[in-house]
Parts: structure tokens; C-alpha cells; sequence
């Protein structure tokens, strides 16, 4: 059988594009996003930090893996391509001290641990998956979950270290592809200190209008009490939620949840009064009906952003039956981070 010119040229390009696009996604699943610039050696090769992992830090690192190594095999298992888990490649964990207080603080990425049957399986658009823990006086350690494009942890002459987070555009009131940095700092208490945004932010924080006075009910509310408005994004977890209205929803859930829950999903629903939040949220379960429970909390200003922050006895589950509810529970308390207007 003879193939057409047109045809050939045809086959040609899609198996050159489908060669170029496999290439890139191998090239991002192996990226490194971390990278460590220090004074006296520069930078630091294959994400390595000047430390080892401490001691009494390395159940938080196999609790990570555990994680990832769970998410990989779930997701894995559900294309129908085998079971198996994550990769975990070395280092894991880049460890600097970034907050001057003699302790190594870690910081690792999904980036770190390839998903051979889930390419994609903790990633996406804002970047990959990211956890630190920040070393506390107490011996403990502050950790935070989010989603990064790359990082550059950086040596400076007078300061110590300080991060330069790459993120989402929305973070900086851009399209999501546009270019967003976050310069930050860690202090000796664990908590990050936002230094600088290169790259312009969505609302600096003294203009911002108190979410809560956006997303209160005008009189061009809808039937259902809930209020046509501007997006309104925050981060949960890793997730870009819409704050629309009075309800708080999935707009772009990260891709360990894809099988969970989708894009509209609402996970809260109330009600305003100033600056406080009250009502319902719903926690998820695969193959499970959503658990409704009771949440309060408000808006707060910390790290030079702004946040909501709710609690509520949360349920505790057996299968998929609900058999109590706890403070203590997973679902107990809901962040949502840098609350930002387009």
C-alpha cells in the first residue's frame, strides 16, 4: 500500500508533535524545583541542600512519600496500568536552614517522586505539588502544602535566606502562563514573611477590600441568595478555589483529588457577617457520599496576605459510613490562602 505525499507529511507531524510533547513532559516530570544558591559555593547541584536530613525530621519526610507513594498507586491502578507506586529519587528532600535558628528545614516536591502509570498525577498548571516543614523553638516543625512551579533558595549577604517562589499567575493578577515571583522569608517562629513581588501582585494588601465585603449579598443577588460577582481565588491544599459568593468552590482541584471531586464542586456554603464566615462544608470520600458538617471562622491578615480560616468538628469515617465527629478529624479545619480579586 503507497501513502500519499500529504498523508506522510501528515503522519510525519503528528508523530514529530507527539514525539516533542512526551519529551517535554518527561523533561517536567524530572525537573527540579528546588534549587539552592549559596555564597561560597554557588549553586548547589541536583537540588541538593548544604544539610542532612535531621533526625527528628525524618518522619515527616516518610509521611510525604507515603502520600505521594498512596496518590501514585490510587491514580495507577484507576487507568488500569498496574498498581504500583511512586519513585522517589535522591535527594528527596532539600534541607537549609532558612530561618538562622541552627536546624535544618526541608523542602520537598512531588517533582521528586515520578508517577511512571500517573505522569501528571500531582501537577498541573500551578506547578507541582510542594511541602516544607520550618523548624519551630519548641523542636517542632511548621508545615505547609502548596503547589510551585520552582523555587530558588537563596543565600543573601545580610539576611540569611530567602525564597523566591514561582507561581501561578493569578498570584500576581495574570494570566495563569505569566510569570509570578514571590520573594519570602521564614522567621525563627516557623511562619513565612512575604518580602517582595517582582512581578506585581493581584492587590497589595493595605488596598485590598476585605473579601468579605466583595462577597457580600448587594441587591443584584440571585434567587438563591448567592451573588453574581468577579472571581474571587484562593489556595487550599494545593487546590485554586473560587470564593463565589457565598460559597466557596473547586474552580481547578489539584490532580490528586481529579477522581474525587470536579471543577464547581462546592466544598462550603454559608453565610457573611463582616468579616466571620458560617456554614456548611462537605468533606469527600471516593465512592463515598459527601459528609455535611457545621464550620465557622473569619478572614485574617498574616504574612502579608490574606486569609480565611475555618473550623468545625469534622466526621470521622468508617468506610463510608460517618461514625462521629472531631475536632481532631482531617476535615476539622480549612484554610484558604491568599485571597485574591481579578
Amino acid at each position: 500500500m503507497t501513502m500519499s505525499p500529504v498523508r506522510f507529511l501528515s503522519f510525519a507531524f503528528l508523530l514529530a508533535l507527539t514525539i516533542f510533547f512526551f519529551s517535554a513532559a518527561q523533561s517536567a516530570q524530572s525537573e527540579l524545583v528546588y534549587t539552592v544558591i549559596t555564597l561560597d559555593k554557588g549553586t548547589l547541584p541536583g537540588g541538593a541542600g548544604p544539610l542532612p536530613v535531621p533526625p527528628a525530621a525524618e518522619p515527616i519526610v516518610e509521611a510525604y512519600k507515603r502520600d505521594l507513594d498512596r496518590n501514585c498507586a490510587e491514580l495507577t491502578k484507576a487507568t488500569g496500568r498496574g498498581d504500583a507506586g511512586a519513585r522517589f529519587e535522591s535527594p528527596f528532600a532539600t534541607v537549609v536552614d532558612v530561618n538562622s535558628d541552627g536546624r535544618g528545614d526541608l523542602f520537598m516536591t512531588s517533582a521528586r517522586a515520578p508517577c511512571d502509570g500517573a505522569p501528571s498525577y500531582d501537577s498541573g498548571t500551578a506547578g507541582y505539588g510542594a511541602r516544607w516543614a520550618i523548624s519551630k523553638p519548641d523542636g517542632s516543625y511548621a508545615i505547609s502544602d502548596t503547589m510551585l512551579r520552582g523555587a530558588e533558595i537563596q543565600e543573601t549577604l545580610r539576611n540569611g535566606y530567602q525564597l523566591i517562589l514561582h507561581l501561578h499567575g493569578l498570584s500576581c493578577g495574570k494570566i495563569g502562563a505569566a510569570q509570578c515571583r514571590n520573594v519570602v522569608r521564614f522567621d525563627r517562629s516557623g511562619e513565612m514573611v512575604s518580602v517582595a513581588w517582582p512581578d506585581g501582585h493581584a492587590a497589595a494588601p493595605g488596598e485590598r477590600k476585605p473579601v468579605a465585603q466583595r462577597a457580600a449579598a448587594p441587591a443584584a443577588a440571585t434567587a438563591d441568595g448567592d451573588e453574581p460577582s468577579p472571581f474571587i481565588g484562593a489556595d487550599h491544599n494545593g487546590s485554586l478555589m473560587e470564593m463565589a459568593g457565598n460559597r466557596i468552590i473547586y474552580a481547578q482541584p489539584k490532580p490528586s483529588l481529579r477522581d474525587v471531586v470536579k471543577p464547581g464542586t462546592v466544598l462550603v456554603e454559608g453565610r457573611w457577617n463582616g468579616e466571620a464566615f458560617e456554614g456548611t462544608a462537605y468533606a469527600f470520600k471516593k465512592g463515598c457520599e459527601p459528609a455535611s458538617y457545621r464550620v465557622s471562622g473569619r478572614t485574617i491578615q498574616r504574612n502579608g496576605q490574606l486569609d480565611l480560616v475555618l473550623r468545625g468538628a469534622g466526621p470521622l469515617r468508617q468506610g463510608c459510613e460517618v461514625v462521629s465527629y472531631s475536632e481532631t478529624s482531617p476535615h476539622a479545619r480549612l484554610v484558604f490562602e491568599k485571597i485574591m480579586g481579578n
